[in-house]
């Protein structure tokens, strides 16, 4: 996916420890036993690097540093995946927050830790797992859009973002190799993807066409076609409450109770009011108490940034509910 993790302001005052403490308290941290820690953390004391080469338990180590860690230790990047640990309690972290950090925090996310996650070995599959069929079929359906470009003098992209493991970009290439030579060596594949180990699975995957495919952080101004295969449901959501009593929305947050995680409500100070569901009063006035409304911004304005880009051509999107 193309979403991405960017580091908290550290001048404001909720600086928090929301990826700390969701690392605390999941199951991910615990798959990291045995691990070195000179390959996790970077910039560091000294006194912590010279010891870096030993081989350790890292659930021993998490507990220990973590009782010690504080905004000191930040300046110092202890993590390498952004400085996102400057408080070590919080009782309650938006479900959208939670949300991203189980999917894209870099290197313990969901769709960071294995390209094998996605697949009929994995824990789902898509149409790109079973079979190129999927990818045969859009190649077919792009390749006279790029005629048609390549007629007007353009020079056609196609753009993917999401592309995770890179198997339906090379499903598509393979296709206009055998079946569409005269476009092929013509279309440059641009792949969106801010993060860099996806970049390497995708490289490893799209090797043989080095030549052809580019990647960038965004969606670049292009013409040709965008594809985005189960991209935009995987952006993280906001999840509101109706509170039918005061007649207002509560949005439901992420803590910690004795037997896990636990949904919580924001406290009214904390809770940003924009991007509430966009709901008419007659709606309103006949929901009942309590109905549960998930809203994702992110997603609309990915989007929309996405057509500003688009030049000449189509945007293609797949998603199933």
């Amino acid at each position: 996916t193309a979403y991405e993790i960017r580091p908290r302001d550290w001048s404001s005052d909720v600086c928090s420890s929301d990826l700390l403490w969701f690392l605390r308290k999941t199951e991910v941290c615990w798959e990291f036993r045995d691990f070195r820690l000179k390959e996790y953390f970077c910039s560091i004391p000294a006194f912590l690097n010279s010891c870096a080469h030993l081989w350790l338990d890292f659930r021993i180590i998490f507990i220990k540093i973590s009782i010690s860690v504080n905004c000191w230790f930040c300046n110092w990047h202890f993590f390498t995946f952004g400085h996102e640990a400057c408080r070590l309690s919080v009782s309650v972290i938006s479900f959208q927050r939670f949300m991203e950090l189980a999917l894209y925090a870099p290197n313990l996310g969901y769709y960071e830790r294995s390209p094998g996650n996605v697949g009929s070995r994995g824990d789902f599959y898509t149409s790109v797992s079973v079979g190129p069929l999927f990818g045969q079929l859009l190649a077919s359906t792009i390749a006279p859009r790029f005629r048609r470009l390549l007629a007007r003098g353009l020079h056609p992209s196609l753009v993917e973002a999401g592309a995770h493991g890179g198997f339906l970009a090379a499903d598509i290439l393979d296709h206009l190799d055998r079946h569409e030579p005269d476009i092929a060596t013509k279309v440059v594949y641009t792949i969106v993807e801010p993060s860099p180990i996806r970049r390497q699975w995708q490289a490893a995957t799209l090797a043989r066409w080095n030549d052809r495919v580019r990647w960038a952080d965004s969606v670049p101004p292009f013409d040709g076609v965008l594809l985005a295969n189960e991209l935009l449901d995987a952006f993280p959501i906001r999840r509101f409450g109706w509170n039918r009593g005061l007649n207002r929305w509560m949005e439901w947050g992420v803590g910690e109770g004795a037997s896990g995680f636990e949904w919580r409500p924001i406290p009214d100070g904390q809770a940003d009011p924009d991007g509430q569901p966009p709901m008419p009063p007659e709606l309103l006035a006949v929901l009942p108490d309590g109905y549960i409304a998930e809203t994702c911004t992110p997603a609309a304005q990915w989007w929309m940034n996405a057509a500003q880009a688009l030049q000449h051509g189509c945007m293609i999107t797949f998603d199933y509910g």
